[in-house]
Order: structure tokens, then C-alpha cells, then sequence
């Protein structure tokens, strides 16, 4: 489910929980409080808030999240958000390693973050 919403969310780039159980067809008292559980993992940013009316877009975490595709929120859950980063620094020490030239000879080199 916070997957689905944070894809719908990155889909539609700002919205209200609101707009989102139009978007996404799921009940509203869901909806609230997956998005008062990804605030507060830090999955998604209060853009516009006025007494109980908040407006939210994808946060950096988030897309992270995203892009590197957990299909399981209890890795963040358990290990917190360490187990982010360092998912993420294998998965670009893997794929953005670059050729660098060294004296006539090519070497292998991750790239550095």
C-alpha cells in the first residue's frame, strides 16, 4: 500500500491525502495514516500545511525508495534509514563503475558517491 501511494504521489507530483484516495480508490482512513507513517519515516514532504489541510510531494527518500525498488518496507522499519543508504551505494558501486585510463592501462573503478 505505501508503495502504491508513493507511486501515485510521484505520478501526480503534489497532492492531499485527499486527492489521493480520489487517485488511488483506497479508504480514506487508510490513506491518512500511510501518509502520517511515511512523513514520519521521511518518505514524503509536507509541502502546503494550514491546520489539518496538508499537501505532500515524493520526498528525496522516497524516490530513492523508488528507484532502487524495496518491494518490502520492513528493511527501513528494522534497520532504519542506514539500510537505504548503503542498498543504494552497492547498487551504484555496481552499476556506475567506469573505465578510468591509467598509464596505457584500463582499470575497472567505482564510481565515487
Amino acid at each position: 500500500m505505501i508503495l502504491e501511494l508513493l507511486k501515485a504521489l510521484r505520478s501526480v507530483g503534489m497532492a492531499s491525502p485527499g486527492d489521493m484516495v480520489a487517485v488511488t480508490g483506497m479508504p480514506r482512513y487508510l490513506v491518512l495514516s500511510a501518509f502520517k507513517f511515511m512523513e514520519e519515516l521521511g518518505l514524503v514532504d509536507v509541502v502546503y500545511s494550514k491546520g489539518s489541510h496538508r499537501i505532500y510531494r515524493i520526498s528525496v527518500l522516497g524516490e530513492r525508495l523508488l528507484n532502487i525498488g524495496f518491494s518490502d518496507l520492513s528493511l527501513i522499519i528494522e534497520k532504519g534509514l542506514n539500510a537505504v543508504e548503503a542498498h543504494s551505494k552497492e547498487d551504484d558501486a555496481i552499476v556506475t563503475q567506469e573505465v578510468v585510463g591509467t598509464g596505457g592501462q584500463a582499470e575497472a573503478v567505482p564510481a565515487e558517491s
